[in-house]
């Protein structure tokens, strides 16, 4: 799922997208260029009960740049441990400020601008 406005400023307070959901999908991951979720500039997202599956370990499986309100529950993750969520404007608040709401399987990551991104 990619979800990317056409604005020039990016900002967590100010989205122009809202209230996506992302449930009961089967994804499979080879290329960090592909994540099941590359959202920018988004409000209220659900991500739940999905089976993502991963032939490459340790890429990032959501990215994220200006969003909010990010829930991301109850999925299984086949040919991994863990999920990362891999967040370009990081900071120490995401979690402790509910900004990021995830199972303990999956890890916020810092994360950087990608090709497609602008």
């Amino acid at each position: 799922m990619f979800i990317q406005p056409d604005q020039p400023v990016v900002n967590r307070e100010n989205p122009v997208d809202r209230n996506v959901t992302v449930v009961r999908n089967r994804f499979v991951v080879d290329s960090i260029e592909r994540p099941v979720l590359w959202a920018r500039s988004t409000q209220n997202i659900l991500l739940t009960n999905n089976r993502i599956e991963v032939t490459k370990p340790g890429l990032p499986l959501i990215w994220l740049w200006g969003c909010s309100g990010v829930i991301v529950r109850d999925n299984q993750i086949i040919g991994d441990r863990i999920g990362h969520i891999e967040v370009v404007d990081f900071d120490a608040g995401l979690l402790t400020n509910g900004i990021i709401q995830a199972d303990p399987n999956w890890a916020v990551i810092k994360g950087e601008m990608r090709k497609g991104s602008k």
